[in-house]
């Protein structure tokens, strides 16, 4: 069987009916990601290690500066997600694997592609293959979701 085109998301309000197998999802850039993002979203997520916002640290720790958390790419894909899909629908599943590090000062591109599209009771089940890429080209996350449209 041969492949099928590869189609771009569409822009604007979604529609179940425009979510198809092979889709690629919207792109989210996010950066420079800085020292201050990375200090708010610690506080924001009580997550307070010390490599994540005082370079001094970081540094004597044998890194080559802050580096960004993993949750900090994890809500950065679900973002992506809720932006593409939109209200109504439900981020019921989302698991990522960190596979490099990021440091403060990169540019982080999320993007995806749909996997399957299937029907349930209370509407489009879209499973998606997700990813981060840094400036570098290194994907440095990749990842599952599983989202409910309406």
């Amino acid at each position: 069987m041969g492949r099928r085109p590869r189609r771009k998301a569409i822009s604007g309000r979604l529609r179940a009916q425009d979510v198809s197998e092979g889709l690629e999802l919207p792109v989210l850039a996010k950066g420079p990601v800085r020292v201050r993002h990375l200090a708010m979203f610690a506080t924001a997520t009580s997550e307070f290690a010390d490599i994540h916002y005082d370079r001094d640290y970081a540094q004597s720790m044998g890194l080559p500066d802050v580096i960004i958390q993993g949750y900090y790419k994890t809500a950065t894909i679900a973002q992506m997600l809720k932006d593409w899909a939109g209200d109504g629908s439900a981020l019921r599943r989302l698991t990522v694997q960190h596979r490099g590090m990021d440091v403060a000062g990169n540019t982080l591109t999320v993007a995806g592609k749909v996997l399957k599209v299937s029907e349930e009771p209370d509407g489009k089940r879209v499973e998606c293959e997700v990813w981060v890429d840094n400036q570098h080209g290194q994907r440095t996350a990749t990842g599952k979701a599983i989202l409910l449209l309406p």
